[in-house]
């Protein structure tokens, strides 16, 4: 046997008479794809199983999303400066003993569009009696991937029957050669004629057997935004998988059960005749192993997974794109010794002790930044203060004499009198959002390229290589007029 046929002997993607079976290594995944009554087709996940060790409680719907349709069928309208009425006012606080937020909500954020959103499809059928046809794609083993594309819809004889005409969903499935994991994502696309919105959105309607309900965080789970890795591994702790999410924020949710799903409360997604929408992915990491005794603890499958293939997994195959081995650090953060008030002097003091304590690092946090007043720092510029920085590019060049990297804190609010306002006033989230005299930014209009290119003049005015992005404020939403979003989610 070949190095290649050995390979595709333990990954491989193939299909079966009523279904599809997707083995990569250790984990192997069967879905099972029926057609119903009434010609329409049912997709269900059956079996999960690791090292032939079976994980599900029961089968589940491979995925869950609800449809709704605009009336009147139209573009859904914005708002603007003129027509927005109140405001979502942040104020910063401390709680338990960390930096907190107070938010007033002076915004009817419940506020209704013109447009009315009907829904047609409900999310808990998963996506069963909506597409009456099916195309499955099997891609051959090729640079160490497979992939199979399973795409659900309605042809032209069949869209008369249906109130979803001209969508379809297609589900991804890939492997990797030497990675025991499955990684899945979904793209929806509306070739019709009517604008449609979807939301419930469930990429992975799994159900884990109780004895894998304990979750094993391996990144923060805090402030509304679950854990991105989440570990779950037998009572023995001997095998399991690892849920991964690459869905940023508070966006994302993982259950208990191992479903992992966009976020109810912050998700939606409106798609106009000829566009498509993109999920990011999720994926399943299987490990197993012996737990072994050390001279301090027990080491176990998971954690040997979690440092070794998982996270080459993430470098080589997911694509983080700043390795951890490759960051400077330690880092030294001058928010921790004087908050927002810092000025040439304290950071070149700090900028010597940090020198002869080791820091690879030193990132300048708030307060370095132009504002109307030392209270106002998170209000934000991307311009040095003319008083406490009157010669910035110097005390940034002293940093770095000192064998220190030099990193930048930036607000995503901006001030009125901001260049970027001057420029961009159209630029800010609505409803608005209110940080003393800032206001937030919307990455949904054309400021995050002007975001971008200070991102770009700071590393090559100052030299910065580090950057802390702060006060990011998407989670309140922004439909205002000409921005790519269109409803508060």
């Amino acid at each position: 046997m070949s190095g290649e046929q050995a390979i595709q002997s333990e990954w491989l993607i193939s299909k079966q008479k009523n279904g599809i079976n997707i083995k990569a290594g250790l984990i192997q995944r069967t879905l099972d794809i029926a057609t119903l009554e009434n010609d329409n087709f049912s997709i269900k996940t059956t079996s999960i199983k690791v090292d032939n060790k079976h994980l599900l409680e029961s089968p589940s719907a491979d995925l869950c999303v609800s449809f709704y349709l605009a009336n009147p069928n139209e573009r859904p309208k914005g708002i603007s400066l003129e027509t927005e009425s109140g405001i979502i006012e942040q104020e910063s606080s401390e709680i338990k003993g960390s930096d907190g937020l107070k938010v007033k909500y002076t915004a009817n954020l419940e506020e209704e569009q013109e447009i009315q959103w009907i829904k047609r499809i409900e999310h808990d059928n998963g996506l069963n009696n909506i597409f009456r046809d099916i195309n499955v794609k099997l891609e051959p083993f090729q640079q160490n991937r497979q992939r199979i594309s399973i795409t659900l819809g309605n042809s032209k004889e069949n869209r008369k029957k249906n109130y979803l005409q001209g969508v379809s969903v297609e589900i991804n499935y890939e492997i990797y050669a030497f990675h025991p994991a499955i990684r899945k994502w979904i793209v929806i696309k509306n070739e019709g004629n009517n604008w449609v919105k979807i939301d419930n959105l469930i990429l992975d309607r799994i159900s884990l057997k109780k004895e894998y309900h304990k979750n094993n965080n391996f990144t923060p789970s805090e402030r509304g935004a679950c854990a991105s890795i989440i570990g779950k591994q037998n009572k023995h702790k001997t095998h399991g998988i690892i849920l991964a999410s690459e869905i940023p924020s508070v966006l994302r949710t993982i259950e208990n059960n191992g479903t992992m799903a966009y976020t109810q409360k912050y998700f939606e997604w409106v798609l106009g005749p000829n566009e498509e929408f993109e999920s990011e992915p999720i994926f399943h990491y299987a490990f197993m192993g012996k737990r072994t005794k050390t001279i301090s603890a027990v080491s176990l499958p998971i954690d040997r997974c979690i440092e070794g293939e998982f996270k080459r997994f993430l470098e080589n195959v997911v694509g983080i794109r700043a390795k951890p081995e490759k960051l400077p650090h330690p880092l030294w953060c001058t928010w921790s010794n004087f908050v927002a008030n810092i000025n040439d002097e304290n950071i070149r003091d700090m900028a010597d002790i940090a020198s002869q304590c080791g820091f690879g690092c030193m990132q300048i946090d708030a307060g370095w930044a132009k504002s109307q007043g030392m209270s106002s720092w998170s209000a934000g510029s991307a311009e040095p203060h003319p008083v406490k920085f009157a010669k910035f590019k110097g005390t940034c060049d002293y940093i770095k004499s000192k064998g220190l990297n030099l990193g930048l804190w930036l607000s995503c609010f901006r001030e009125l009198g901001t260049k970027d306002l001057i420029e961009m006033p159209n630029a800010r989230s609505l409803p608005l959002v209110k940080r003393k005299f800032g206001f937030g930014m919307s990455y949904a209009s054309d400021w995050r390229y002007y975001y971008a290119d200070d991102v770009v003049r700071l590393i090559r005015e100052y030299g910065a290589t580090y950057f802390k992005q702060d006060l990011t404020n998407i989670k309140y939403g922004d439909i205002a007029e000409g921005h790519d979003s269109r409803t508060k989610k």
